[in-house]
Formats: structure tokens, sequence, C-alpha cells
């Protein structure tokens, strides 16, 4: 990734996670993470060979596990996997819904499970600020049941952005050499509404849209006189 990240020192928002359903932010909230709602991938770290990173937003276009999302396996402790990914359009969002799930119902369920969610976002792709950071305990589930990690922002102060980076720190289950240490991520939802905002555009890019704009007026003009 390039760029800036930045960390929000005391405004950072660690938030304790839940089992709550239907969080989905104010009245008229779309979740705006999703890929059918025009939210696109940027750039990721590597995946198991079959699965599809846009499936943690909603598609099935993974050929194991369809709808679900697994990191690449065999890499140490702390690794940190991540996904960078802009909506259609600059939002508000209230609400992040993550669902994840380790290897439940097996005899070693915090297979699978992440260490820590971290999630930065901005108006900008050069310039994140880091608005989660969250640990859950292990394993994440009880047996098969994927756990909803609800983090509710804050009516009045939404994440107003376009871009966002969400990481999943490897947690180790077992001990080193297990060989499953990739986080599965079934569903990452943003759900929030279209900003009142407007991104005001760098001082080059409103020169450069001013030639253009007088460019495009000379040649009307020369246009008309040569009818």
């Amino acid at each position: 990734m390039t760029g800036r990240i930045m960390r929000r020192g005391a405004h950072l928002l660690v938030l304790a996670a839940a089992i709550i359903l239907g969080a989905c932010g104010p009245s008229g909230a779309q979740n705006w993470f999703a890929s059918a709602n025009g939210n696109t991938v940027d750039a990721y770290s590597a995946l198991i060979p079959g699965f599809a990173v846009t499936d943690m937003f909603g598609t099935t276009l993974g050929t194991v596990e369809a709808g679900n999302t697994i990191f690449v396996d065999g890499l140490p402790e702390f690794t940190t996997h991540y996904v960078e990914f802009h909506t259609a359009q600059l939002v508000d969002i209230y609400t992040v819904n993550l669902y994840a799930t380790g290897d439940a119902g097996s005899n070693y369920p915090d297979y699978r499970d992440f260490l820590t969610f971290n999630l930065y976002a901005g108006q900008t792709p050069g310039s994140l600020t880091q608005y989660i950071g969250y640990s859950p305990g292990h394993p994440e589930v009880p047996e098969t049941l994927p756990l909803q990690h609800t983090f509710g922002i804050g009516a009045g102060s939404p994440i107003t952005a376009q871009y966002f980076r969400a990481e999943f720190l490897q947690y180790q289950a077992g001990g080193p050499g297990n060989g499953l240490g990739g986080p599965r991520i079934l569903e990452l939802e943003g759900y929030g509404t279209i900003s009142a905002q407007q991104p005001v555009p760098e001082p080059g890019a409103l020169a450069f849209a001013g030639v253009l704009t007088f460019g495009g007026l000379t040649l009307a003009l020369r246009g008309r006189r040569t009818r």
C-alpha cells in the first residue's frame, strides 16, 4: 500500500464485540461495503487458492467455501493480512459488522481465528486514519455459529470516507507450525448513507479543470466562427 496511515491516538475506537443481529445504522442506511453497491477492491494480501476476496463483500465467486474468504496459510504469527477497497462515493458509515469464524466444531476451534481487526478509512487513498482496533477472545465462536462483531460508530460521529483498509492480524492457534493460520472472514459490512460532504479537489486539480474549461470554450467559439 502506498500513502500514509495515521492513528487517531486517544480517539481510536477500541470497541467490544457483541452478537447482535440487524445492526444496520440509521434509517435508510445501506451496506456500502457490498460489491453489489459498487464497492471495489483495490489490493489484498494472498489468499488460499480457490477463495475470492470479494466473497467477504457479498459475492459467491470462490470455488471453495463460496461466500467466505480465507487468507493464505503458512505465515508467522502476527502477520498482517489485509484488503484495501473503496466505495462508489463518499459515505457516512455508522455501523461496521464483521462476521468471522474459526474451525468451529473441530478439535481445534480456534484455528483460522484472527488476532486483531483494524479498520482504516479516509477521503483519499493516500492518507488513512485508524477508526477500529479490536481483538476477540478465542475461540471466536461457540461450535458452529459465526460471531458477528458489531462496531457502532455513533450517530454523532460517523466514519466519513471513501477509501478503506481492513487488516486481520494472524492468530497462531495451537502454536507455530500448525499450518492453519490464515483467518477466515465470512462478511465485512459497512452500513451508512451517502455523505452530504463533497471531497475538496486539490488546487492543482482545480487549475487543470480551469484549463480544460477554458479550452472547451475556446473550441466552441472557433466552431461557431467556421460555420
